[in-house]
């Protein structure tokens, strides 16, 4: 039996270069590594689109133009609850 972590806590994302938006959040003790997930609608379908240790990831398949919405969950054994969204428009 594993316990749960904390969820982690979003600081938002935002577009980085050509084609990535950079999703960042708050650390969570205990947590082994963070998995993003990714939707194009705030309360559409989410798939799982990397995991990462450290606390932001970057979308490097943002289509120009397009608003995402991601959300994290922390992983120490078993998944968080997810995080708050955090959108970004992808303008380059």
């Amino acid at each position: 039996y594993t316990h749960a972590v904390g969820t982690p806590k979003m600081s938002g994302a935002s577009n980085t270069g050509a084609k990535k938006i950079t999703v960042k959040w708050s650390s969570v003790t205990g947590a082994k590594n963070y998995v993003v997930y990714r939707a194009t609608k705030k309360n559409g379908k989410y798939t799982k689109i990397g995991t990462t240790s450290s606390c932001s990831f970057t979308d490097k398949k943002a289509a120009k133009g397009k608003t995402y919405y991601y959300k994290v969950a922390a992983v120490a054994g078993r998944e968080s609850a997810y995080s708050k969204t955090a959108s970004a428009k992808s303008k380059k």
